[in-house]
């Protein structure tokens, strides 16, 4: 990584809360769920392999909102053989 990609992301990581909201695995293939919340604009849910390799993100209006779009995903992985992390 670049010093400038490591102050980009350092940038990003102070404008942003995340909070982890699940995660699961099957074999070596690793899917994070993560509330996205911008000092400055809609929060939203996003589900990946990284930050690079997102599978589905959405705009969030509420935490419950946020708290049953993460729960509906997550029945969805699960469905396909995925298993829940610790």
């Amino acid at each position: 990584m670049t010093s400038d990609a490591r102050r980009s992301t350092a940038a990003i990581e102070t404008e942003v809360r995340l909070t982890s909201l699940w995660t699961a695995a099957r074999g070596a293939q690793v899917i994070n769920c993560e509330l996205i919340v911008p000092r400055q604009g809609p929060a939203v849910v996003r589900c990946g392999y990284g930050p690079e390799s997102v599978i589905r993100s959405q705009c969030i209006v509420s935490s419950e909102a946020a708290a049953a779009v993460a729960e509906t995903w997550k029945m969805a992985i699960l469905a396909q053989g995925f298993r829940l992390g610790s």
